[in-house]
């Protein structure tokens, strides 16, 4: 399982602002923007034909993962502002808030309620 974690590729800041690109990659069908409250879990589920991107805008996510069909060692690490993760299909994730905390997620497929 390679569980790695997401830095923008491109940082620029002038006397507008900032902009920074979060994945240059990928076809993505849907993107959502999430708030999740300190202290919550969100996740502890796989997909089976669905990659995900998952992108902290602020705040401080523990993240945990494990891909069962290959591993059974559990990856866990931190994501904070600016950082990202890309999540394979069969891949178990989880995440604890340690903060409040704005993210992006990112769908290469579209989310269908009726067939989660």
């Amino acid at each position: 399982m390679k569980i790695e974690k997401l830095h923008p590729y491109f940082n620029q800041q002038d006397a507008r602002g900032s902009f920074s690109g979060i994945i240059n990659s990928g076809e993505w069908k849907e993107i959502n923007h999430v708030f999740t409250n300190a202290g919550s879990t969100r996740g502890g589920h796989y997909h089976k034909d669905m990659t995900e991107l998952v992108f902290i805008l602020s705040g401080v996510v523990e993240v945990e993962f494990l891909d069962f069909r290959h591993e059974s060692k559990i990856t866990k690490f931190t994501l904070k502002e600016n950082e990202g993760v890309l999540i394979s299909p069969y891949v178990l994730h989880t995440m604890h808030y340690l903060t409040d905390c704005y993210q992006l997620s990112m769908l290469d497929t579209v989310f269908d309620p009726n067939n989660p």
